[in-house]
This record gives C-alpha cells, sequence and structure tokens, in this order.
C-alpha cells in the first residue's frame, strides 16, 4: 500500500496489511499498536487485560455461593453464559412469540438476527434526531415515545409482545437511554401487559452518563442508577466483556419464574458454555463493582479527552461526545463516491499511518437508519491514560494527511457475514473525478 511517506521497504504495519489482504479486521490483535476495533475484551490482547485477569483469578472464592449479579441488577432469576450473543440467542429461543413485533432502539445486529430466527418481527423506534448532526442531545439512544403511542393507539397493543432497549446505545454512536425515557415507556405498556427486555451490556457506562448530565441524579450512586434503570424492566441479556472487565461471560436474568424455567431448559439442551472456574471468575467480576465504576468513568473521560482533540482540531465527528467511541463518516475526509470499498481503504490507511485500528460501524436495519460509509473507533476499558495520550497525536495526523488513498478492489467471494468480514482485497487507483462541464 502506498503512504504519504514512500519508502524503499515496507514499514511493519503495511506488511500486516498486506498479509491480512488489506482487511484490518484480519490483522491478530497482538500485532495491532492502538487496537479501538472493538470495546469487547473477548477479542482483545494487551497487558491491562492480562492484569486484571490474574487479579479476577486470585479473588475467586469457589466457596462464595452467594449471586452478586442479584446486587447490582434487581432481578429474581439469574443464569451465566458465555457471552451476550449466547444470552440473547438462549432468551429469545425461549421468549420468543410468532409473529409478534419487537420494538426497540437500535439493536446490534446479532440481537435483531435472534429475533427474526425466532419468527418475531424488530421495529426500530429511535429518536428521529439519532444521527442528526444539528442535535446536541446526549440522550439519542432513547425510544421516541411519541411515535411508540402513535403505534399503540393505531395498530394495537396486541401485535407487540416486547419492548427491547439496549443502554448505551452502540448502534447510535455508543449514546446513552435517559432514566426518564425508560420511566415514560413503562408508563405507556404497562396498562396493555406489554414486557420490557433490558439490553445491560453497557449499562455502567449509561449509569455514570444519566449521573453527569441527567437532572435530578448528580449525587445519586452509580449503583443506585443502575438499579433503578433495570427497575422499569421484566428481563435482561447482558455481555459481560465491555464493562465489566472480563473476557467471557454473559448474563440473563428475569422476573418471570416460567419464562426462567424454559430459558433453564434451552441452555441445558445447547450448553452454557461455562463451566465452574468460568462462574468464579464471573462472580468475582461482578463483586468487585468498586473497580468497574473506576474503570468505566476513567473510560468516558478517555473518550470525552480524545473527542476534544478531534474538535481542536476541526475534525468532524460524531457529537456530542459518547460513552465509549468516536463515530466518523468517511464521506467527511475522501470522496466515497470514487471508492468501491470506502470504509476499507479508510481502515487501512488510518491504521497504516498511525497504528490505530478502527472498524465499519453497523447502524440500523432499516434505509431510514442505515448509514453505510460510518467507521467507529471504540475505546477498551481499563485503556492507560498514556496510551489514548500516545495514539491521539498520530491518530488525528492519519487524518489531516488523508488525500488521495487506494481504493480497495475484493479478491475474495465468500458468502455471508463472515465472508464480508473477513474478505481480502489488493489496492487500485480510485475512480477519477468526474467532470464538471
Amino acid at each position: 500500500m502506498q503512504t504519504a511517506k514512500k519508502t524503499s521497504m515496507l514499514t511493519d504495519r503495511e506488511q500486516y496489511l498486506e498479509a491480512s489482504g488489506y482487511n484490518v479486521f484480519n490483522i491478530h490483535p497482538s500485532l495491532i499498536e492502538a487496537d479501538l476495533m472493538t470495546d469487547s475484551w473477548t477479542e482483545l490482547v494487551s497487558k491491562e487485560i492480562a492484569d486484571r485477569m490474574q487479579s479476577l483469578r486470585e479473588q475467586v472464592d469457589y466457596s462464595d455461593r452467594a449471586t452478586h449479579a442479584a446486587a447490582l441488577f434487581p432481578f429474581k432469576h439469574f443464569i451465566n453464559v458465555s457471552q451476550g450473543r449466547a444470552a440473547e440467542a438462549y432468551f429469545w429461543r425461549a421468549a420468543g412469540k410468532k409473529d409478534k413485533q419487537v420494538i426497540q432502539n437500535l439493536l446490534f445486529p446479532t440481537t435483531r438476527h435472534h429475533l427474526v430466527l425466532n419468527r418475531m418481527e424488530p421495529v426500530e423506534l429511535p429518536v428521529r434526531h439519532v444521527f442528526s448532526r444539528d442535535s446536541d442531545d446526549l440522550f439519542r439512544g432513547n425510544l421516541d415515545c411519541e411515535r411508540l403511542r402513535d403505534l399503540l393507539a393505531t395498530e394495537g397493543a396486541e401485535k407487540i409482545a416486547y419492548i427491547y432497549i439496549e443502554a448505551e446505545n452502540n448502534a447510535s454512536g455508543g449514546y446513552p437511554v435517559s432514566m426518564a425515557n425508560v420511566k415514560e415507556i413503562r408508563a405507556l405498556v404497562a396498562d396493555h401487559k406489554i414486557q420490557m427486555v433490558l439490553d445491560a451490556t453497557r449499562l455502567i457506562e449509561n449509569a455514570v452518563l444519566i449521573q453527569r448530565f441527567e437532572p435530578g441524579y448528580s449525587n445519586t450512586p452509580v449503583r443506585e442508577i443502575v438499579r433503578e434503570f433495570c427497575s422499569y424492566f421484566d428481563s435482561m441479556t447482558c455481555s459481560l466483556a465491555k464493562d465489566f472487565g472480563i473476557t467471557r461471560g454473559g448474563l440473563i436474568a428475569t422476573n418471570d419464574e416460567r419464562l426462567f424455567y424454559r430459558i433453564k431448559d434451552v441452555v441445558a439442551t445447547f450448553g452454557p458454555g461455562v463451566n465452574v472456574t468460568d462462574k468464579a471468575m464471573i462472580n468475582a467480576a461482578l463483586k468487585d463493582f468498586d473497580f468497574v465504576e473506576r474503570a468505566v468513568k476513567r473510560r468516558v473521560d478517555q473518550t470525552a479527552r480524545l473527542h476534544a482533540a478531534f474538535t481542536t482540531n476541526g475534525l468532524p465527528l460524531a457529537s456530542p461526545a459518547s460513552g465509549h467511541c468516536l463515530v466518523l463518516d468517511v464521506a467527511d475526509y475522501i470522496d466515497a463516491g470514487r471508492y468501491t470499498n470506502a470504509i476499507v481503504s479508510f481502515d487501512a490507511w488510518v491504521y497504516a499511518q498511525s497504528g490505530v485500528r478502527g472498524g465499519m460501524h453497523v447502524t440500523g436495519m432499516m434505509r431510514e437508519y442505515a448509514r453505510p460509509s460510518l467507521v467507529r473507533f471504540a475505546i477498551p476499558l481499563c485503556t492507560a491514560d498514556k496510551k489514548i495520550d500516545a495514539l491521539t497525536g498520530p491518530f488525528i495526523d492519519s487524518l489531516k494527511q488523508i488525500g488521495h488513498i487506494p481504493d480497495m478492489q475484493k479478491t475474495s467471494n465468500m458468502p455471508g457475514m463472515s465472508g464480508l468480514m473477513q474478505a481480502t482485497y489488493r489496492p487500485i487507483d480510485p475512480k477519477p473525478c468526474p467532470i464538471d462541464y
């Protein structure tokens, strides 16, 4: 790949890019200097992660029979599984109601997939300004209650089985859901007996942002905000690998005893994916909430600091700062219309120039909310401040110098999402600029 500083020998990063088919997704995490492609510890390698896992091993107490999840999440029944995707798969296999709607903000693609697999219809109702550049609203992870009210009035509640809300909504750009929003949703659906389900994967960040920015909560402890938020829901799924400082683990929780036993049957059929040691590690991670709160607050601060550096340097990105990531529109930096695979080209350039790896940002499934040219840079929990400081300058410089970069022509043809994610490419010249007569 050609770079701004031409040399006779490929740099290490360029060699890694060439070996990976110019797809940053294919580069092993151990070779990445600043890995912001994901904040999931399941897919990352770092000294900070290794140190935290060693600390948890030292805290494991097999004689501790307490379910420490219950001290944080006020539900009656809990099941440990291997990861968040397993949690949602098992939950919806047991809870699914054929041909019914699930009203949601913008959910992760695998979540929507599990709804469809179980013959349910996902209906996205985010606030209309979720991707607006003209809004400074932080709580754009909210569900649009006005449209929910209209839907209940015009089509009736009998079509709706669940409301499914993802806290600290990733697809929106990492923006939180307000306490006022979930209270209003609960009030709207309570008389219709529509159950509410929470994706609590990044709920701790959501609670921190409520504490800092929602009126009435500045003096409320984060733990109490988490418990109040959960109190408006009937069930919960959760990946523990983002906010809880652990490399594997998912959680299912519910107040519905009959549903709990149906989920247990599904888990018994397919297996929980966790053994006794895994469960003890999960318990230790949930017990160590003081560590979790400190780490999440530091990550929120790091995100704000990196966001501020971008805006100070006049670089466009989604604003205001969210809880865990920066979202950029590739079209702000290159003439995306000239590129066959603009995001692949953009990510390869940024990595080659700065050592920072980002990834495609997946938004909603409906055309109204699809943004095909967005990329995300997510800060993993426990990233050292000095690492954020070290990557900021090269990251910003790579974008200031972006200019003319190669397009990427796909050289593989494997099917499905996995085939797309792991595709290989070769660099070519982008299409020429159109001539304006």
